[in-house]
């Protein structure tokens, strides 16, 4: 019981020394550990770097999975429609303005906002010590 106690309250201790706080990692798109280094290759890539250029953290193990862009479907889902339908039934564009001014907006949208996401789910990972689930047989089996 105390093994676990003191297992329980080293983790605590580590995860109060980050102080990054991941709103701020990911809207900054930088890295969840020194809040310095950027996270990504370029600007215009959802690629992220293997290391931190400023502090060394590996990044390799970061992985948000498919969360932003499930995120980014609803959000910039409900965002393109409401303004296509305004735009529609309220100042009534042909259907060229709209071919014209969507996509743009979609994509530019989609790559900003995945970039977001994915450094604030990096973010969450590394501040709640998040890392891949085991099940008790297979610590039996060690």
């Amino acid at each position: 019981m105390s093994d676990q106690h003191d297992q329980n309250s080293e983790t605590d201790r580590r995860i109060a020394q980050r102080s990054v706080s991941p709103v701020q990692a990911g809207l900054s798109m930088v890295c969840p550990n020194c809040g310095q280094g950027k996270l990504f290759d370029k600007i215009t890539t959802l690629s992220l770097v293997p290391t931190c250029p400023k502090c060394g953290f590996d990044l390799k193990a970061a992985d948000p999975g498919d969360g932003p862009a499930v995120f980014v479907i609803f959000i910039l889902g409900f965002l393109i429609t409401g303004g296509a339908l305004w735009l529609e039934f309220k100042v009534g564009v042909p259907v060229w303005v709209h071919f014209l001014v969507w996509p743009p907006i979609t994509i530019g949208g989609a790559v900003w906002l995945l970039r977001i996401l994915k450094g604030w789910i990096i973010a969450m990972q590394f501040q709640n010590d998040a890392h891949e689930g085991t099940l008790d047989h297979d610590e039996d089996a060690k």
